[in-house]
């Protein structure tokens, strides 16, 4: 069977194989879809978050040094500035959280907070650290990836691993008419 004619034949199976046909189209879509229901903040830029501290909290100066905390004091009581969204937690003095509801920016809050409860305990020179705070070790590059890019690109390679069942029919059919060992010589993984 020639090329054309074993495309023309596998095109036309995979448009009448409604099994095939959403395998191949629909379900990478699907898929995209439910991935992006999932992760909604993906390729969004992380704002401060705004906290409330007493006025003497012996941590001020670390938490002032964080980029991702904006610090506010409290204005009448923390529990009416919370419910009111002054802030979205409040930090004790030994490093504990008041919140009145959970989202992914106390969550970041909860976790720099646990960074600096593990910093103290280390018992290293925390003005060495803080000095170093600025300090890029890592470098880190933004590639200005959107929301929609992995989205796209996840239905283009779900649509290319679907679709590779379809190339291994394609060749079956060239290779039909050919003999066994014709057959065995191409599919070998052994070099002749």
């Amino acid at each position: 069977m020639g090329i054309i004619s074993a495309l023309k034949v596998n095109l036309l199976n995979l448009t009448r194989d409604k099994l095939g046909l959403f395998w191949n189209t629909f379900f990478p879509i699907i898929l995209a879809t439910f991935f992006c229901l999932i992760i909604p903040n993906i390729g969004k830029n992380f704002d401060k978050v705004n906290v409330g501290i007493n006025k003497n909290n012996p941590h001020e100066y670390i938490l002032k040094q964080i980029p991702y905390l904006n610090l506010k004091e409290v204005k009448e009581d923390v529990q009416t500035d919370l419910k009111n969204k002054e802030y979205k937690a409040f930090i004790e003095d030994d490093l504990s959280l008041k919140i009145i509801s959970s989202n992914s920016e106390v969550m970041v809050v909860k976790n720099i907070l646990d960074q600096i409860k593990q910093m103290y305990e280390t018992k290293i020179n925390q003005e060495e650290i803080i000095k170093n705070i600025d300090k890029d070790f890592i470098e880190d590059k933004n590639h200005g990836v959107t929301g929609v890019e992995p989205i796209l690109f996840s239905i283009i390679i779900l649509t290319s691993l679907y679709t590779m069942f379809d190339g291994v029919i394609y060749i079956d059919n060239i290779l039909y008419d050919s003999s066994d060992f014709a057959v065995r010589m191409l599919v070998s993984p052994i070099k002749n």
